[in-house]
């Protein structure tokens, strides 16, 4: 389902528009390095870590169906740009941020092929970061764009949501 925001304006301007996907590469490069020069505790051996395969797959299949349902539904897959609707079909039914949890898939897929201790704390950084950055401000962004909407949601997918909980 696709609800539409009422005052559907333009993007949001004053950000620097350093998109998700560049965290993600760069992350990815970080756990290479770790991997390489400083890679801690072997922690798991082959072929244990071919696992990770199966992680960066469906992290990889999770993004690509999260992005279809935006373009399906015409709505900006860029968290800095204003959404045109909800969407809460699909992957979205699993978690509210099916891309940021792809994305984590994908670390801990690549950490696991590592078999290294160190690139682990990629991950964690990169979730920490994630939701910091990105995270806060779309659910920021959606309670005030849809908010009858959400209110109809909570509880459904708050249990895969990646949102660090706030106290």
């Amino acid at each position: 389902m696709c609800d539409s925001h009422p005052a559907h304006q333009g993007g949001i301007t004053g950000f620097v528009r350093v998109e998700p996907p560049l965290y993600l590469f760069a992350s990815l490069a970080t756990i290479i390095v770790l991997h390489l020069f400083l890679p801690g505790a072997k922690i798991i051996s082959a072929p244990w870590n071919l696992l990770g395969v199966v992680l960066l797959a469906v992290g990889m299949v999770l993004n690509l169906m999260a992005d279809k349902s935006f373009k399906e539904r015409e709505t900006s897959v860029k968290p800095l740009e204003e959404s045109a609707c909800l969407v809460t079909t699909g992957v979205f039914r699993l978690s509210r941020h099916p891309m940021y949890l792809g994305f984590v898939l994908i670390l801990i897929g690549a950490a696991i092929l590592t078999g290294s201790l160190t690139p682990f704390l990629v991950v964690v950084v990169f979730l920490v970061v994630m939701d910091t950055v990105f995270i806060r401000f779309e659910e920021k962004k959606a309670r005030a764009n849809f908010r009858r909407r959400l209110v109809g949601l909570q509880g459904r997918s708050e249990a895969m949501d990646l949102s660090v909980p706030r106290r």
